[in-house]
C-alpha cells in the first residue's frame, strides 16, 4: 500500500505553451528543440540544476556553445520562452482531495531560482507537503541519488512511494530504485491507477 504521491512539475503539473514558446526560440534563431538542445543537454546545465553554479555562469558557458545566443537576453529567455506556462488546477485540486490521506509532493529538475518561481506561482495555499528540486538534493532525475534524497526527505519506503512522470528515463530510473512509477498520461490515467494501487 502507497503512502506518498510525487508528481514531476513540468509536463505533469506545469504545461508550457508550446506555440508561444516556439514563436520565441525562432525570433532569435532557433526552433524550439533547437534550443532546448543548446540551453540544456550539456554538462554546464546539469551543474546548474544541481545547485553548483549559477545562471551567470551558465550562461556564460551556454554562449560558447551557439553564437546566436550572442545577441539574446537570459531575462528575456526566460520570460518568453519558458515563462509562458499554465498550472493543472484540476490536477491540484484533485491532489488537495489527498491531503491527510497521503503524503504528496513534487519532485522537478530546476536550479534555485526557478525553484524560488515555482513556489510563488503555486502560492502560499498549494496542497504539496513537499517541493523538491534537483538543487534542493544536488543530484537530478534519472539518477538513483535524486530518488533516494526524495525518499529520505518525505520519509516511505520505495515500495511505499508513487511517482509520476512525463519523461521515460526519470520513470525507469524510479523503478530501478523500487518505486512505484508510470508515465503520466493525464488526469484520468493518474486517478485510475491510484485507485488501482489503492487495492
Amino acid at each position: 500500500m502507497f503512502k506518498a504521491l510525487v508528481l514531476d512539475l513540468d509536463g505533469v503539473i506545469r504545461h508550457l505553451d508550446l506555440e508561444i514558446a516556439e514563436r520565441a526560440a525562432q525570433s532569435i534563431g532557433f526552433s524550439y528543440n533547437e534550443l532546448m538542445n543548446t540551453l540544456w543537454y550539456n554538462d554546464y546545465s546539469y551543474e546548474l540544476l544541481c545547485g553548483r553554479s549559477t545562471r551567470e555562469e551558465w550562461w556564460e558557458h551556454v554562449h560558447k556553445f551557439d553564437r546566436r545566443l550572442d545577441g539574446a537576453s537570459q531575462d528575456v529567455l526566460w520570460k518568453e520562452v519558458f515563462g509562458r506556462s499554465y498550472l493543472d488546477r484540476e490536477l491540484i485540486e484533485y491532489v488537495r482531495g489527498l491531503k491527510g490521506k497521503l503524503t504528496t509532493g513534487i519532485l522537478t529538475n530546476c536550479d534555485r531560482e526557478s525553484k524560488i518561481q515555482i513556489l510563488e506561482e503555486l502560492g502560499n495555499d498549494h496542497p504539496f507537503d513537499y517541493v523538491l528540486s534537483s538543487s534542493d538534493l544536488g543530484t537530478a532525475k534519472p539518477e538513483p541519488e535524486a530518488f533516494n534524497g526524495l525518499l529520505d526527505r518525505i520519509g516511505v519506503e520505495a515500495e511505499q512511494c508513487l511517482f509520476f512522470d512525463d519523461a521515460h528515463a526519470n520513470v525507469e530510473g524510479a523503478q530501478d530504485q523500487g518505486i512505484i512509477a508510470y508515465f503520466y498520461e493525464g488526469l484520468a490515467h493518474l486517478r485510475g491507477i491510484i485507485e488501482e494501487e489503492s487495492q
